[in-house]
């Protein structure tokens, strides 16, 4: 089982997207369902309407496909702290699912 390095190999000061994807598959699914569970309870705390929206996004019928995207995004951009490439990912796919701009996490 491959696993991240607890420091960053770049000067993000943070856990970033490289050294999320070598961790293994069953990790990656296991930390992805969490962080969008609790992004939509974030959301909730603003909007129940924009909560049940990140829940439904992900938890729907297409979720091995949220995480295929999610996961090529990461790979695309390798440097990107990894807490904060969720939320804007979220923020982007949100606001097209809806078909508006959303300020989710303001």
């Amino acid at each position: 089982m491959a696993h991240a390095s607890a420091a960053p190999d770049d000067q993000s000061g943070g856990f970033i997207n490289r050294q999320f994807l070598l961790l293994d598959e069953a990790h990656q699914k296991f930390w992805i369902q969490g962080a969008m569970y609790a992004l939509g309870l974030m959301a909730s705390g603003k909007d129940t309407k924009t909560g049940k929206c990140v829940i439904d996004w992900y938890f729907g019928d297409k979720r091995a496909e949220r995480n295929g995207l999610i996961l090529a995004s990461m790979e695309k951009y390798p440097k990107h702290i990894l807490a904060l490439f969720l939320l804007l990912y979220l923020k982007e796919s949100a606001a097209r699912m809806l078909g508006a701009r959303m300020n989710i996490f303001q």
